[in-house]
């Protein structure tokens, strides 16, 4: 069992390492256009590994923030709610880092140059984001 102050790192570094990651790969991944794509298209290609591996580390770090959440709080609304949607959260991020994105609007490279989604994968895997994050646009 993890102690209460690690579990809080968990939280503290989740979300930075989430952005740091998928801002290096969106600035170096050709084709990749942040005014066009969602992070979660960064699954997709041969590089596609790095932002799945992403998206798991950071859904297991929140799940465990979500535990400290459960531990920390002990009455009122945020007590039940709160831990139970940020566990929520990381389950979704789990589950996206699981799947691979369809090619969407040109990436990558040589992808499909409209936004269509063609395998069960990739609109599981777009449903687990938009569950969490309906605005989880860049």
């Amino acid at each position: 069992m993890l102690p209460t102050r690690a579990l809080l790192v968990c939280g503290a570094v989740a979300g930075p390492v989430y952005v740091t990651v998928a801002m290096a790969q969106a600035l170096t991944r050709d084709g990749f256009d942040l005014a066009r794509h969602r992070f979660t298209a960064l699954t997709a290609g041969d590089l596609g590994w790095i932002h799945r591996s992403n998206m798991l580390l950071v859904g297991v770090l929140t799940v465990l923030f979500a535990v400290w959440a459960a531990r920390l709080l002990r009455t009122g609304r945020g007590a039940t709610w709160g831990p139970r949607l940020l566990g929520l959260l990381g389950v979704a991020y789990v589950i996206g880092g699981a799947l691979t994105a369809d090619p969407v609007a040109g990436f990558p490279p040589g992808g499909a140059s409209e936004m269509v989604q063609t395998t069960w994968q990739g609109a599981v895997q777009n449903a687990s984001r938009g569950a969490a994050l309906p605005s989880s646009s860049p």
